[in-house]
């Protein structure tokens, strides 16, 4: 190649790169293609196009587009065009870059010049019922769109799918009447071409996974589709049933006669009908059981009141008609009248007062005990006047540790389960006297009626306790084992019961305690009884002797250090104080009273102050030489401070003074 044409070629390759570094072009449109939603629309070219803060400058775009709006430029290469609104689906909308349109180097603008976007078809923001909720059987659904759709594509994409039923299942636009009303119930304040009300053409089955899908192809009237389909998820509701339930021993008893019988319903009835229901039994008719506060109109359940006749039949009616709130029938009216029977009354051995209890020595002392239906073997005395095989357990404890100790086992086995060997067992079906020493027979009463029966009546007894003091006893019986555990074995009930004549009251202060002893018969203070006061764990803190007030007064305060104590073991709350008196009978009598037994009688219920924390009482006192006093003017005072005690006041520790005072404004 010769130089000149070198020279030329040269020339021409410099002025092809110079255009196309004069060339301009959009960086970046936006939206583009289909997007729900849109507000505004940007446009930016990659160099200055106009002269920035140029309010003339033109607009770069022929805006083709049914929604109106307003173009400006944010700076000198950004262009922001937005609607009066938010586009509803349907929307299309065209920007074309205007023809010879140059930026402000004067450089054309190239590359793609014309940018389409659409918002889709309409697509539902919102659905009553809500999702997962159980729905009627011939449920209508109320859509919330983002704009109008149009019917008959409504008509052809949107269908229900049903649990069983192998196909799609059409839609039907419920009637003009109906619409009305679910539009003011439900939408009031939307637009009426915005909401679709509709139901499937098929009736649903109880208790069946329906879906409501708006699929593809549904379209507004400008003739854009959906392009997504969305689904909605419910559950059909039970159908509208009565179920009889009551307590039973086990599985295959009958019912329990001593407690409520219920009538529920998977459905709310009226009250009106409610109290029609009756169940008829051989003594008569009784009506359903509803408690005095009990208003409401629709009702879900009702129950009879007990006790009932042990193995008797019993019938429930119910009235004609019988409807649920949506007006279904009773899908099992055929089970009525639903007879059911009662079985015996159930074995119970109960004391009133567990575990423990206080029983007044002169107040013919005696424990009672609730029986029915338990061995008449067990309690009973033969006819020759000799003790029978079964009788009551007994141990009576005399010290102090001992009764803690006591006390502490018998919360810890009072009707609960605990670990054994890695497994958990009742406490009901664990003997703690059966190998106890020193453990004694209690003769109990013989039955009231029947005295051969096998089984004792319904009754309650008393066991008697001659002398007083600390006894724990225990009833054995199988036939509540085999009702009530979980396999046939005997079972335990138990108690404790402090036999006394003497009140014991425990008062703990920040500098001393004091236990005041008095009578249960007359209430007198009992002099020189020996008290002692030991902490939860059994051991002596102070002992002392009652004057002729009856009250011991300990010279030092008794920490509470059981107060807090972890509970899980059973241990006791609070300090263990006792007393001991030999009467004029001369019966060595005894009674104890716990520093945690304070329920009802604390000391803020009788706006009496109350140290929590322990800690002395400061007192405080301020002498000022007068009290009418200007702005500005100096006052003289001198403040006292004092701790409270027993004895008075005294000193505070100079350590413990205050440094400065402040005054507080009075308003």
């Amino acid at each position: 190649m010769s130089g000149l044409t070198r020279a030329l070629a040269c020339g021409l390759l410099y002025v092809l790169a110079q255009g196309q570094a004069d060339a301009a072009a959009i960086s970046r449109f936006s939206p583009q293609g289909e997007v729900a939603q849109v507000r505004q629309v940007r446009a930016s070219f990659s160099e200055a196009a106009i002269q920035f803060g140029d309010p003339k400058a033109p607009a770069p775009f022929d805006v083709n587009c049914a929604e109106a709006g307003t173009a400006r430029w944010a700076d000198d290469k950004n262009w922001i065009f937005d609607f009066v609104r938010d586009l509803p689906p349907g929307t299309k909308c065209s920007f074309t870059l205007k023809p010879g349109f140059k930026t402000l180097a004067g450089n054309v603008v190239s590359g793609k010049s014309t940018f389409q976007f659409n918002t889709g078809g309409p697509a539902v923001i919102s659905v009553q019922p809500y999702q997962g909720e159980n729905i009627d059987e011939e449920q209508a659904f109320v859509l919330v769109q983002n704009g109008a759709a149009t019917e008959a594509s409504v008509r052809e994409h949107l269908y229900c799918e049903i649990e069983g039923v192998h196909e799609r299942v059409p839609v039907k636009f419920v009637a003009a009447d109906a619409r009305t009303e679910l539009l003011k119930r439900f939408a009031d304040r939307i637009e009426a071409n915005r909401v679709t009300i509709v139901q499937c053409q098929q009736r649903f089955p109880n208790e069946a996974a329906v879906r409501l899908v708006w699929d593809k192809g549904i379209s507004t009237a400008s003739g854009i589709t959906t392009t997504q389909a969305q689904s909605f998820k419910f559950k059909t509701r039970k159908a509208f049933t009565a179920s009889f339930s009551c307590q039973r021993e086990n599985a295959n008893s009958a019912c329990t006669p001593i407690l409520p019988a219920t009538l529920s319903f998977s459905s709310p009835i009226s009250r009106k009908l409610a109290e029609e229901i009756v169940l008829k039994g051989a003594r008569g008719t009784v009506k359903p059981d509803f408690a005095k506060d009990d208003k409401e109109e629709m009702v879900s359940r009702i129950s009879f009141k007990p006790p009932f006749a042990e193995k008797a039949e019993y019938s429930i009616v119910l009235p004609g008609g019988l409807k649920d709130e949506s007006g279904r029938t009773l899908g099992n009216a055929a089970q009525f009248p639903l007879k059911w029977t009662t079985a015996d009354f159930p074995p119970l051995a109960k004391f009133p007062s567990a575990p423990f209890g206080i029983i007044e020595l002169n107040a013919d002392a005696t424990l009672p005990v609730t029986l029915r239906n338990v061995e008449s073997s067990m309690m009973v005395r033969s006819a020759n006047g000799k003790a029978s095989p079964g009788k009551v357990a007994d141990v009576k404890v005399d010290t102090d540790a001992g009764i803690i100790a006591w006390l502490g086992k018998l919360n810890r086995y009072h009707e609960n389960s605990i670990q054994i060997g890695g497994k958990q067992v009742e406490t009901r079906s664990i003997g703690l006297l059966e190998k106890e020493p020193g453990a004694r027979k209690l003769d109990l009463p013989p039955p009231s009626d029947a005295p051969g029966a096998a089984l004792r009546p319904f009754e309650v007894i008393g066991i008697p306790f001659k002398e007083p003091g600390f006894h724990v006893v225990e009833l054995e019986s199988r036939k509540l084992g085999a009702a009530l555990l979980d396999k046939p074995a005997p079972m335990y009930v138990r108690t404790s019961a402090l036999v006394t004549n003497l009140a014991v009251h425990i008062k703990l202060g920040r500098e001393n305690a004091a236990v005041w002893v008095t009578t249960l018969d007359n209430a007198k203070p009992v002099a020189d009884a020996d008290v002692r006061i030991s902490d939860c764990k059994g051991k002596e803190l102070w002992r002392g002797r009652t004057d002729k007030s009856g009250i011991a007064l300990s010279p030092k305060p008794m920490v509470d250090a059981c107060q807090y104590y972890d509970n899980d073991e059973g241990r006791i709350n609070g300090l263990f104080a006792s007393a001991r008196k030999t009467d004029e009978k001369g019966r060595a009598d005894m009674a104890f009273a716990l520093s945690s037994w304070n329920s009802g009688i604390e000391s803020f219920r009788f706006n009496l102050p109350t140290d929590f924390n322990k800690s002395s009482t400061v007192r405080a006192h301020s002498v000022l030489d007068r009290t009418l006093l200007r702005a500005g003017e100096t006052v003289s005072m001198k403040h006292v401070i004092r701790i409270e005690n027993m004895h008075g006041f005294s000193l505070q520790k100079p350590n413990l003074l205050p440094t400065a005072i402040s005054a507080m404004p009075y308003l």
